[in-house]
This record gives C-alpha cells, structure tokens and sequence, in this order.
C-alpha cells in the first residue's frame, strides 16, 4: 500500500486525478482482503481513505458540469458511508465512547463541512465527539477545550443559538475554576452586548479575542472582467473593495460599509453579498460573545483583454516579419571592412 500511495501522490501532482481514485479504491480491497473484517487496522485505513475521497469531492466545484457534479456527489458518499463503518466497526469492539472514534468522527465531521448542504449532521458529528471526551476516564482539559469550542463554531454554521452556551463551556473547560453562568443569564448578557448602545453591562475586564472567519476558509483574490491592455499585469495598481462591519455575537456581518473601491459596481456588490454570507466565530471574553467592529479588503485581478493581448501578438510578429535583419557588426580594429565595395 505504501507504492499505491505514493502512486496515488504522482497522479495528483500530474493532475491524473481518476487514476489517482482507482489507486486508492485498490487499496481498500487490499486492505479488506489482508486485514480482519472489524479490526483496528482496517478502520483506520477507511478513515484514511474516507478523508482521501472527501478532500477530491471539495476540489470539485458544486457548479461544475452535470459528470463532474455527480462525481462530486458520489466521492462524498462513498466517503461518508466508509467513516461510518469504520465508527461503526470501532463502536462495536472497543464501546461507544472509545477514544479511538475520535478521529473517525472528526474526519466526517470535516466532510460534511465540505460538502456544505449537510450543516445538521456536522453538528450531530461533533456533539458525538464531545460526549466522548466527557466520557473518558481521565478528561483531558485541553482536548475538552477544543472539542467544546469546534462544536461551537458548528453551531454558528448552523445558527444554532447554542453556540453561546458552547463557547462558555469552552473557555470553562480552560479555566476550572470561573464560576459558571447560566443560560438564560449568559443569553442576556450576549443581547445585551449586540446593543450598540446598551443601558448597563457586566462586562468582564479580560481581554477580548479577535474574531474567526469561519466560512468560506479564506477570502482569496478573485478575478474580475475588467478593460486593460496585455501588460496590465506590470501595473502597481491594487484593484480591491474595502469593507467595514459589525460582526455580532451570531458571527454574523452586520452594518456593512464600503469604505474604498475601485472596481465595477457588480464586484462591490458581489463583495457585499459574500461577507453577509460568511459566518465568523465572535469576538470572545471570559467566553462570552461580544460584538466587534471588522474590516476587510477583497482584492480583485483584472483579466487581460483577450482582443488587445492578440493585437499585441500580431503586431509583433508583423515587426518581425518585416526586420531587415541584424546591423553589421564594426570589424575589430585594425582589420578591413569587409562590406563590399560600389567601386
């Protein structure tokens, strides 16, 4: 299995992406041939090649054609259906708060994170994997901490009011010792926060965390359609849509501004609809939500004119066709010309 793999890496890097899936797939008959049915070892080759066919599923665009789509949506499933057997398998052996589900549950959690129209089951994933690590016979603070605040970030994805009560119970699970607040308490305090201008707040005085962006990963720069020549790309002019919001303790953007542009109106339009849409983990105190003002900028890449990129081309080759050739070089010093003479 390790050629396959490394097979598997060469295909990728060559872009032979369905070869690269045969080799994996063959790996898994391998491994259910050599390998006891049920067996730790054979789980953890279906995660491996459950997280494989869900990180091929998120390169393929959800707009892409009617094929790719479809493969999209079966490289899901497949992986899907081979992290549930393995939870299954790993349930059945060791028990249902085995910390060997843990990373079975984080893998799907992860697709289903990718595949985007399954917010809910993400969430039922990473509530599984919090009971698990409550369940332990030795509770890990750190790993407590971490599975707290991914189940809240969850929540925020899925606009579910319980990350409020999540992100507490992570900065909790951090720090013992702080009282709890309860939950209709902590809601009211998160409102009373949202306010711009509120009557009276119990805020506490430690520091506040800087907000997440949490959906989509990144804002990367994006190409627009705009009329420059061959050579714009020689140009130091930055093309972008600068942005001032709110985030609140939803993680929602809210009171969007545009502060500077210097693309067409669709582009800052579009920039506006892609931050209303984007879900950020909120600013935080003692794990409490707070709302924050945020800037952004979303820079913009000009495409170059395909007409005026052709008439540069052809007025080059014109040039070049019509060259009368190199000068003549001067003949070192003390040696004749050799150009012929008139005479």
């Amino acid at each position: 299995t390790t050629n396959l793999n490394w097979l598997t890496r060469t295909y990728l890097i060559t872009d032979q992406t369905d070869a690269a899936d045969i080799a994996q797939r063959y790996v898994l008959s391998i491994a259910e041939k050599v390998l006891p049915a049920g067996s730790p070892a054979l789980s953890q080759v279906k995660v491996g090649i459950g997280a494989y066919l869900g990180q091929r599923a998120k390169t393929i665009s959800p707009f892409a054609e009617d094929l790719d789509r479809l493969l999209r949506q079966t490289l899901f499933n497949d992986a899907i259906d081979l992290l549930d057997q393995a939870i299954l398998e790993t349930t059945t052996a060791e028990g249902p708060y085995s910390g060997n589900l843990i990373d079975a549950l984080e893998t799907k959690a992860r697709v289903y994170s990718w595949r985007g129209s399954s917010r809910q089951l993400q969430e039922q994933a990473l509530e599984q994997i919090l009971t698990v690590v409550q369940n332990q016979t030795v509770v890990n603070a750190e790993t407590l901490t971490q599975a707290w605040m991914a189940l809240a970030d969850g929540y925020i994805l899925t606009g579910n009011r319980k990350a409020l009560t999540a992100y507490r119970s992570a900065w909790l699970a951090a720090n013992p010792a702080s009282p709890p607040i309860e939950d209709g308490a902590l809601v009211a305090e998160a409102e009373a926060l949202d306010d711009p201008q509120p009557k009276s707040s119990s805020v506490p005085t430690t520091s506040l965390t800087d907000p997440v962006l949490l959906w989509p990963d990144a804002y990367q720069p994006i190409y627009f359609s705009a009329v420059v020549g061959p050579d714009s790309t020689a140009s130091d002019t930055e093309y972008a849509v600068d942005l001032r919001f709110r985030i609140s303790t939803e993680g929602r953007a809210r009171r969007i501004k545009v502060l500077n542009e210097n693309v067409p109106n669709r582009e800052v339009r579009w920039t506006r609809t892609m931050v209303l849409n984007s879900r950020f983990r909120p600013a935080l105190r003692d794990g409490i939500p707070e709302e924050v003002d945020f800037s952004l900028r979303q820079v913009f890449i000009p495409r170059p004119d395909k007409a005026a990129a052709i008439d540069a081309n052809r007025s080059t080759t014109d040039a070049s066709e019509t060259d009368l050739g190199p000068t003549p070089e001067a003949p070192p010093v003390g040696e004749p010309s050799r150009t012929p003479s008139n005479s």
